[in-house]
């Protein structure tokens, strides 16, 4: 999993976020979520959940804010994780 992770599949993940699919971003929020289940275990050896660094250094913060607002359920259902 770390190999996946340094060869960028978080930023792809969140370039898919900003393709206005509904499918697409349902389908990325769902990645999304499992890699930051796999980046707790770094929590557990006291280290930062190298995920959330780069989300936050990605800037997809703030789109994932704006899909609480999105019109369709199963993608607003997925953004409720998040919050």
């Amino acid at each position: 999993m770390e190999i996946v992770i340094k060869q960028g599949i978080v930023q792809s993940i969140c370039q898919c976020i900003s393709i206005n699919d509904p499918k697409i971003i349902a389908a990325s929020l769902e990645g999304l979520c499992y890699l930051l289940k796999y980046g707790n275990k770094f929590l557990a050896e006291g280290k930062n959940n190298p995920i959330i660094n780069i989300l936050i250094h990605t800037n997809i913060v703030d789109k994932i804010k704006e899909l609480c607002q999105h019109p369709t359920d199963y993608v607003h259902k997925r953004v409720s994780f998040y919050y």
